[in-house]
C-alpha cells in the first residue's frame, strides 16, 4: 500500500526538507508498529510527501500561530461537502477555516488573543 503524507506549510517550500525528514521517521515508526501486529501492509519505501495548498503567512514570525490554527482546523470535525479526495478535502477545510477566522493579520491576532485568554483562564483555575 502506498502512503501519502500531506504537508501544510504557511511558508511554501521553506520547510520541504524538514517535512521529508519527519515523514521518513514517522513512516519508519508506523511500519515497525504495523509489522509487530503482523499487518505488514506498508513497505518502508512506499511513501511520498505532497505539498498542499495552504494559506500563506506574510511575515517571518507567524509560523507557530499558523501551525496551531492549521492543526485546530484540520482536527475539527466538519462536513465533507461531497469531496472524496483527501488532499482536496483538507485544503478546502483549511481555506474555509482561515477565511472564517479573519485571514492573514486578523487570523494571527485573533488566535493569539484566544490563546492568551485560554492561558489566563487556566492560570485562574490553578491559583
Amino acid at each position: 500500500v502506498d502512503v501519502t503524507y500531506h504537508h501544510f506549510d504557511s511558508s511554501r517550500g521553506v520547510n520541504a526538507s524538514a517535512a521529508d525528514a519527519v515523514a521518513t521517521k514517522l513512516h519508519q515508526v508506523l511500519c515497525v508498529s504495523i509489522s509487530k501486529e503482523d499487518y505488514a501492509v506498508i513497505s518502508y519505501g512506499a511513501f511520498k510527501v505532497v505539498e498542499c495548498k495552504t494559506p500563506q503567512q506574510r511575515n517571518g514570525y507567524d509560523c507557530g500561530v499558523f501551525t496551531l490554527g492549521f492543526a485546530e482546523a484540520l482536527s475539527s470535525p466538519s462536513e465533507d461537502g461531497g469531496i472524496t479526495n483527501a488532499k482536496e478535502y483538507r485544503e478546502a477545510v483549511l481555506q474555509d477555516w482561515f477565511e472564517e477566522n479573519g485571514e492573514h493579520a486578523k487570523f494571527a491576532l485573533r488566535l493569539r488573543e484566544r490563546i492568551c485568554g485560554d492561558i489566563r483562564e487556566l492560570a485562574a483555575r490553578n491559583k
